[in-house]
Order: C-alpha cells, then sequence, then structure tokens
C-alpha cells in the first residue's frame, strides 16, 4: 500500500494526489473546531475548497461552526 500522508510542498505530485486520481481510493477530510479555543479550520479550508488542484479528498466532514463560517 502507498503513502498516506502527503509530506512537504515540493514541485512533485504528492502520494496523496496521486493515490486520490486512482479507482477505488478515498481521501477523508475531517475538519473541526479547535478543542482547546474552539477556533474554526474555515480560514485552512478556504484554499482546498477554492483551488482544483488542491482539491484532493474525495469526502468532506465538518462541524457545523466552521460550515457556517465558510458560507459567510
Amino acid at each position: 500500500m502507498g503513502e498516506q500522508f502527503a509530506r512537504g510542498s515540493g514541485g512533485a505530485e504528492a502520494p496523496v494526489i496521486a493515490e486520490q486520481s486512482q479507482k477505488n481510493r478515498h481521501v477523508i477530510l475531517m475538519a473541526r473546531q479547535c478543542g482547546i479555543c474552539g477556533r474554526s479550520r474555515a480560514e485552512a479550508l478556504r484554499p482546498l475548497l477554492t483551488n482544483p488542484q488542491l482539491r484532493v479528498f474525495s469526502t468532506l466532514v465538518m462541524d457545523a461552526a466552521t460550515a457556517r463560517e465558510l458560507l459567510k
């Protein structure tokens, strides 16, 4: 089985991107508020949702507060 996580931001295609493009491969992205400060992950998620080259996940799971912030 291949690598599970992308490491670094070099010019080469990250393993997770290569694997996502294969059939029968799924990448689940889970985002929730910080358990310590309560800050949402909307700021971190926005680039992943707006840049097609960064959309490497097949399923996105998030908490309601983060979803509401993204819809603003």
